[in-house]
């Protein structure tokens, strides 16, 4: 479990990640990116946000359009952040609802 510390950087993290999407990225209008969660090292050393793409046809299109954008979107943090160390960030994508609609069709079937 994250200490209040660390729980409070992910929040920040999270916050000006999606700050700086709104603003310097330019998504298309045929899918939604959400930010799912943001877990920090407790070194501060590395970052991974988690990322659901709806919807999910797109999902490769956008973790390409993130990971095209990502030096720019860690400079931007680094910029906004006012942290010691900014931790340096990796995306995933999040397929926990995928994994759970999946599930909930297999009961249907019982």
């Amino acid at each position: 479990m994250p200490s209040h510390r660390l729980a409070k950087i992910n929040e920040l993290i999270r916050e000006q990640f999606n700050d700086i999407v709104l603003k310097e990225i330019e998504l298309p209008s045929r899918y939604m990116v959400t930010v799912e969660k943001v877990e920090t090292a407790p070194d501060l050393k590395n970052c991974v946000i988690w990322l659901s793409v709806l919807p999910i046809k797109f999902r490769e299109e956008a973790y390409q359009l993130f990971q095209r954008n990502l030096l720019s979107i860690q400079s931007s943090l680094f910029k906004k952040l006012h942290l010691k160390f900014v931790p340096r960030i990796s995306l995933k994508i999040d397929t926990s609802e995928e994994k759970a609609d999946r599930i909930f069709r297999i009961l249907d079937k019982h």
